[in-house]
């Protein structure tokens, strides 16, 4: 291989690791922002309550419900984000050959693709409200595509210039 494929390989893979990083780190953000819309939004935290009967029960239990129901799924959440993002980094660093984090990161590409084009499609009988907290949200899902994209790409690159080198 020469030297220009060299220098194109580690580029691709730094790329990758990167991705890889920033996917994990987009999982973190994704959870303490929803903490922070239950907490601080009143609002947010009357949809998410609404038609939830838990009258009888103690107030231990319904703090119990909640913690167990969001720890299931800010676990979820973690699990998604780091599969993809240790598969990007190991990948990166050539330490596995399994290729299974790109398709979730695909998977993870078309829902971000999808969340972003609901920011400008209106459910039935809504309103589009562009505010400061949806433009952060519509800049973090662009940025989420880019990076997937940067991932899902670098990766082809790597298999290609690995190809050359053998």
């Amino acid at each position: 291989m020469n030297h220009r494929n060299e220098i194109l390989l580690r580029r691709y893979k730094k790329n990758m690791e990167i991705s890889g990083s920033a996917t994990i780190l987009f999982g973190i953000w994704a959870i303490l922002k929803t903490i922070m819309t239950i907490t601080m939004n009143k609002e947010e935290y009357n949809k998410l309550t609404e038609g939830v009967d838990l009258q009888g029960l103690p107030m231990v239990a319904v703090i119990l419900i909640y913690v167990i129901v969001f720890g299931v799924l800010f676990g979820f959440i973690l699990l998604f984000h780091f599969k993809i993002g240790l598969g990007a980094i190991r990948y990166s660093r050539g330490n596995t050959k399994k290729k299974g984090f790109l398709l979730l990161a695909v998977l993870y590409m078309l829902i971000s693709f999808l969340a972003f084009i609901s920011f400008f499609t209106p459910f039935q009988g809504s309103k589009v409200e562009i505010t400061d907290s949806v433009i952060a949200a519509i800049l973090v899902d662009v940025t989420m595509i880019f990076m997937l994209f940067d991932m899902l790409y670098s990766a082809y690159r790597i298999k290609k210039l690995l190809s050359i080198r053998e």
